[in-house]
């Protein structure tokens, strides 16, 4: 163990003695510290600013008539929720065509799109 104390306090003492390998020692020290930091502080919230990300919703469920619950409209309710959220900008439009070409000409981020039998399917899982 002496040793190894020794070995470390002349390694110290020649560092020392030069400014340049003062701040290359610094620099190695810090710089990864830095990344790190700087890579967990652009992680720490992904979704403060995705309140201003565009996508596109198109909604054509026709709906569909479930025994024992009545007509049922499993794309309307889907369109309120997303009316109700704000954690992104929700843009609904009524064509696919042309929420797939607003993806494609960078209007739109995503494109969301809901079936027209989309409640139909739902209602054969009751089944």
């Amino acid at each position: 163990m002496r040793t190894a104390l020794s070995i470390f306090r002349r390694d110290i003492r020649r560092i020392m003695r030069s400014p340049v390998a003062v701040i290359v020692t610094v620099g190695v020290c810090i710089i990864p510290s830095l990344y790190a930091w700087i890579n967990i502080l652009a992680n720490w919230d992904p979704y403060t600013n995705t309140s201003t990300m565009p996508v596109a919703v198109v909604i054509e469920d026709e709906g569909a008539q479930i025994p024992g619950m009545g007509n049922i409209n499993a794309g309307s309710m889907v369109r309120d929720r997303l009316a109700e959220n704000d954690q992104l900008a929700w843009t609904f439009v009524h064509e696919e065509q042309a929420a797939l070409d607003g993806v494609r000409a960078g209007t739109y981020y995503a494109a969301f799109v809901i079936p027209s039998d989309f409640t139909a399917s739902l209602a054969r899982v009751l089944d």
